[in-house]
């Protein structure tokens, strides 16, 4: 291929002087660009064939323009790629691939990462006691429905007569995603969402025209079970009773899941600490926890949920259980008492905050097992839904004496599904015939192409008499067949091809025109805004201008590229200093100029800005020499290549190599600095040396001076400090050229009216129950008076700061210092506080938002610390180091997110997914697995009620409260799910699962939580929303 290096080295070159519209050139063959045996990195094309782009400034080479590569040449061409896909391939075909009336279940497309939804859905569909119930449902006519859950309600059911009717193969449920208002780009929690969905159904089915609806949800999916403690010594039991919609197993330690339910319901002994106060014995006793299930109130269906995703305290995440857990096909609860397995949904993935999820449901009119992933449904066999699994999350059992569900009459909205069937084949027939016609036209195409193109020469001869200039954009327009995809006729204007006499500009015609001999012209065509005569094109006044600026342009990029060859030389004889990010920018212009090379825009940009500024402009300092310390910024050239810069682009300054020294003032003010910053230094080092207050107080950390805030000393007076002051103090001791800052004063401490206002990070400090958590909004640090008084020596300013005095547990006093007496005491006069703006601050703080409030979890019958005096040692973080020996396990403490105005009910589930957190590993799940409703909150000694709100209790952000489990609570190692209602994930938190309206007398529903609630509450039993009129 010598020749052809040497035929596109002559056509990327300089043009010949002598041919300013390259007729002369040598035409391109087919082989020049498309061979199947050039090596090298090539572009490739189809079937492994290497390509050459088109010679860009050669009017007689006609490949290259896409052909065999483009537009229809494409394995799928670009006009039957517009058409979409077949829409044939979306029909339903029968469980053996056929198409016929026992078609295969229908499929779910996933909406970004809805899989948790595709599957459950599946599942539910599945469920023909619950398909029937929501094709049944009718609005009664005496209530009113909420349109928004009119809506949800017929979304759901439009969606099921899709899923049971439609041709397609899989269902959009675009709709009812919208009107329950989900984040479908979270992926959830699959077990959540089941609980929510069902919790709200609920309050849509209480609206039905058929009352066995309105408690369809509890009597199909809920059950009852108690919770029965037993004294060994007389034998009295303690009985509470509660409700579930699904039970929670664990996975360790259990070889298959009818294992790990007998040890569900297994009696756990309570002996040792755990001993259970028994009130008929008066003391406590060790005694037996059992879980019974009422057998009258079995569900027809049972979901079981396998707990999978457990937090890890050393990493305090939350992770996945990859244990195997074998799965049988029928479920013994008791003697005469069975359920047979009829969906399991799997999470794949081996993290607990991603994956996907999937569902293997029994299709129960096909009889016959499928695996649902979205869109994507396939048979699978019976054992495949049975055994060893790593991936099963959810289990749902049917009664083996379920009764048989009858037929629906009449399925709403299926009038609409059968008008989408007739859509749907009137769209593949239409799709069949334009694909047919978009078919015929690209093999026309084709072949004539290859007549016009690859079995004759296209290209007019050198000598020919005549031929036609044709534009280049319409040569690809027509072999790419963009004509065919779009049916648009090709447009384009000549305006700038044309020179002012109106023919060809030479420049132009070479590298936007190509010479086509008739016979091709005849054949494509071309408009006449893309064809020029060859009688015409010629202009002889604009060839002898462009042959002009030609040779200076050749001039020009010759003296560019002799100097880049000086630039790589070393300097010869007499040398100056210039900036080498100003000489790199200049190389990088330079090299693109010439076409040596293809910089990366954004760096050519930032190239061409440095060269507008001056040369050395960069090396010098404010007295106009060369900065000290900047040899790694600067490089030499020679007398000639500096020349040639000082003569085309701004100088600052010219610095000879050898006369070029560093500015001898730079230098001293320089050398004089650090001496200064090496004195500020040692004089620091030496207050520091002398001061054991003062370094004390600069090492340590804490918002106070005390190592345990419980052991405040009594009637000892202790200085405020603003908090910007002291942290300017640290960083200006940290860094001596940061100022120093200002004498002490203590005008941050008052208000507009001129009195004082005490921060409140500091009453927090002195009325601390634990150790206050360092927050931005912090105003003051507390010190020692003689810490004080060091900082008042070296800086200046007041010495009567405002002090604060702990005279006792609650008993607090904040005074102004007014002199220290020879014998030590102090005089002190109490502040004049400002009322008004006293209580604007506590009424901002009482009202907070987003705060954190602590924890701590007592064990059952252990004394709730009342206030500050009861506090546990154990759940107190201290700095000193804890012994290794084995003890008594300590209290668990974590912080909750709340809002002043969350009720203490509310309060309570949020603290039970923080003790998720706070428990999985430190023995109190009975935290995370006990409803909330049968636990005690306290605060300062005092059981608060679910009504109270945070605000009302007198608590405030970083406070600490207690919560206890009640003693007649089931606390065994077994996960008990709480009813629908009690956990929300933060991703459904703007979904319609927390905005639905109260239902009719059988329940009501919460319009906040959506909890459902008896009849004869008045305010919700959560979140005390009053009962809706």
């Amino acid at each position: 291929m010598a020749k052809l290096k040497r035929k596109r080295g002559s056509m990327e070159g300089a043009p010949g002087m002598d041919d300013p519209y390259g007729t002369l050139l040598p035409a391109c063959r087919i082989e020049d660009h498309h061979s199947a045996k050039k090596p090298g990195p090539k572009k490739k094309g189809p079937m492994g064939r290497r390509r050459l782009d088109n010679c860009s400034e050669n009017p007689n080479c006609l490949f290259g323009l896409g052909e065999h590569i483009e537009g229809i040449w494409k394995a799928i061409p670009v006009p039957l790629e517009a058409l979409g896909k077949d829409p044939s391939e979306t029909i339903r075909t029968d469980v053996d691939g056929s198409i016929d009336d026992r078609s295969t279940p229908c499929g779910l497309r996933n909406l970004g990462a809805t899989c948790y939804v595709n599957s459950m859905v599946q599942v539910l569909f599945m469920d023909l006691a619950f398909r029937k119930a929501v094709h049944e449902w009718q609005p009664n006519d005496s209530t009113t429905v909420a349109p928004a859950l009119l809506g949800q309600m017929h979304a759901l059911q439009r969606l099921f007569a899709y899923m049971q009717f439609s041709a397609s193969s899989y269902a959009d449920p675009q709709g009812f995603s919208n009107t329950l208002n989900l984040n479908e780009e979270m992926q959830q929690d699959a077990h959540e969402f089941t609980k929510l969905l069902l919790s709200h159904l609920q309050s849509i089915f209480v609206f039905s025209k058929d009352r066995s609806h309105w408690t369809f949800i509890e009597d199909h999916f809920r059950g009852q079970m108690e919770y029965v403690t037993t004294c060994m010594t007389c034998q009295s039991q303690s009985r509470s009773s509660g409700s579930y919609y699904d039970l929670s197993l664990n996975i360790k330690g259990h070889a298959t899941v009818q294992d790990s339910f007998n040890s569900f319901l297994a009696p756990e002994y309570l002996e040792g600490e755990n001993r259970y106060f028994c009130s008929s014995c008066e003391g406590k006793q060790e005694a037996t926890r059992q879980i019974t299930l009422d057998a009258g109130a079995m569900p027809p269906t049972l979901t079981l949920h396998l707990m999978r995703f457990v937090y890890d305290m050393r990493s305090m995440t939350k992770k996945k259980v990859q244990d195997a857990i074998g799965i049988s096909r029928t479920l013994s609860v008791r003697p005469g008492l069975q359920y047979r397995l009829t969906a399991v949904l799997n999470h794949k993935g081996s993290t607990a905050h991603a994956g996907h999820y999937t569902a293997t449901v029994y299709c129960p009119e096909l009889l016959d097992w499928f695996c649902f992933n979205d869109t994507e449904v396939m048979r699978v066999s019976a054992d495949d839904a049975v055994g060893s699994s790593k991936e099963a999350y959810m289990l749902i059992y049917t009664r083996m004496d379920a009764p048989d569900v009858a037929p629906v009459d009449e399925i709403p909205f299926a009038d609409q599904v059968e008008a989408s069937n007739r859509q749907l084949y009137r769209d593949v027939d239409v799709w069949l015939a334009k694909t047919t016609a978009l078919t015929a036209q690209i093999e026309t195409r084709k072949k004539a192409y290859n007549t016009l193109f690859e079995t004759q020469a296209p290209a007019a001869t050198a000598q020919a008499p005549t031929y036609s200039w044709v534009s280049t954009a319409f040569l690809k327009h027509w072999i790419q067949g963009t004509d065919i995809a779009t049916a648009a006729p090709f447009v384009e204007d000549l305006s700038a091809a044309q020179c002012e006499h109106g023919h060809l500009h030479p420049a132009f015609a070479r590298t936007h025109f190509k010479r086509l001999s008739p016979r091709v012209v005849d054949v494509l065509a071309p408009p006449a805004c893309a064809v020029v005569s060859s009688a015409t094109f010629r202009c002889t006044a604009c060839v002898e201008s462009w042959l002009q600026d030609t040779l200076e342009s050749h001039h020009t990029q010759q003296e560019l590229l002799d100097q880049l060859a000086l630039l790589e030389a070393p300097p010869m004889g007499k040398a100056f200093v210039i900036s080498r990010k100003w000489v790199n920018s200049w190389k990088l212009v330079t090299q693109h100029a010439t076409k040596q090379a293809k910089p990366n825009p954004v760096k050519l940009a930032e190239a061409q800005s440095m060269l507008a500024s001056a040369i050395n402009d960069d090396l010098l300092c404010e007295h106009g020499q060369l900065q000290p310390q900047k040899r790694k910024q600067f490089r030499t050239v020679g007398a000639g290549l500096w020349q040639y810069f000082a003569t085309h682009f701004r100088v600052a300054k010219a610095l000879a190599a050898k006369k070029t020294a560093e500015c001898h003032r730079c230098i001293a003010e320089a050398s004089t600095l650090e001496e200064s910053h090496a004195q500020a230094q040692a004089a620091r080092d030496e207050v520091l040396k002398r001061s054991p207050v003062l370094r004390k107080l600069f090492k340590r950390r804490l918002l106070h001076p005390f190592e345990n805030i419980f052991e405040i000393p009594h009637d000892v007076p202790f200085a405020l400090v603003d908090r910007v002051w002291l942290t300017r103090w640290k960083e200006h001791f940290d860094d001596m050229d940061i100022d120093a800052p200002p004498p002490l004063d203590v005008a941050p401490f008052q208000c507009a009216h001129g009195l004082f206002v005490l921060p409140h990070n500091v009453k927090e400090i002195m009325r601390a129950t634990t150790a206050p958590k360092k927050r931005p909004g912090a105003e003051a640090e507390i010190v020692t008076l003689d810490e004080y008084a060091q900082m008042q020596a070296l800086y200046g300013g007041t010495t009567r700061p405002l002090v604060t005095v702990k005279q006792g547990v609650d008993a607090v006093i904040y005074a102004r210092l007014r002199r220290t007496l020879p014998d030590g005491t102090i005089d002190i006069r109490i502040l004049a506080l400002c009322d008004e703006c006293e209580a604007a601050r506590d009424r901002q703080h009482l009202d907070f938002r987003g705060e954190e409030v602590l924890v701590v979890l007592l064990r059952q019958d252990e004394p709730v610390p009342a206030g500050t005096e009861g506090m546990i040692d154990d759940a107190v973080p201290s700095v000193r180091r804890r012994s290794n020996r084995s003890g008594r396990k300590p209290n668990v403490q974590f912080a909750v997110t709340c809002d002043a105005d969350d009720t203490v009910a509310l309060f309570k589930h949020k603290a039970q997914l923080a003790a998720l957190a706070a428990g999985a590993y430190c023995g109190v799940l009975e935290h995370c697995d006990v409803d909330p409703s049968h636990q005690q909150l306290y605060f300062r000694g005092v059981e608060l009620p679910n009504t109270s709100t945070l605000k009302a209790a007198g608590i405030q952000p970083q406070d600490t409260v207690y919560l206890q489990p009640s003693t007649d609570d089931l606390v065994g190692d077994g996960a008990i799910a709480t009813t629908a209602g009690s956990e929300r994930e933060q991703g459904f938190r703007f979904s319609a699962f927390h905005a639905a309206p109260p239902a009719p007398a059988t329940v009501w529903v919460c319009s906040a939580c959506t909890y459902l609630n008896e009849p004869e509450d008045v305010a919700c039993d959560i979140c005390a929303e009053p009962k809706a009129e």
